[in-house]
């Protein structure tokens, strides 16, 4: 196990903290952190649940809601955001990363 770090836009970061504060959704063009790897988001420790390689075409016809889970309001909007950040070639790797809140009990 170890600790990696990311970065969001504040309006991304938002986004996600709004929709579900306890598990984030995101997608990177590398690979941060493994599962079990920790991270810190707004002073609270996040692990990596799970984490697997997928393309943009696999997003773009993926029957999932993985949208959803990002805090999007529909597929296409999801999409036009990860080709405005990592381009529009459609067998670009991607990782899906699933971080999920810690909760430290004192």
């Amino acid at each position: 196990m170890k600790q990696f770090e990311l970065k969001f836009t504040e309006e991304n970061l938002q986004r996600h903290l709004s929709h579900d504060p306890f598990e984030i959704h995101t997608i990177r063009d590398e690979l941060k952190g493994e599962v079990g790897d920790l991270t810190i988001i707004k002073s609270k420790i996040y692990f990596v649940g799970d984490a697997y390689t997928t393309t943009l075409r696999d997003i773009k016809k993926s029957s999932n809601d993985l949208w959803k889970k990002a805090g999007f309001q529909s597929r296409k909007e999801y999409v036009e955001e990860i080709q405005w950040i990592y381009g529009t070639d459609d067998n670009k790797r991607l990782y899906d990363m699933h971080l999920i809140l810690l909760e430290v009990k004192s």
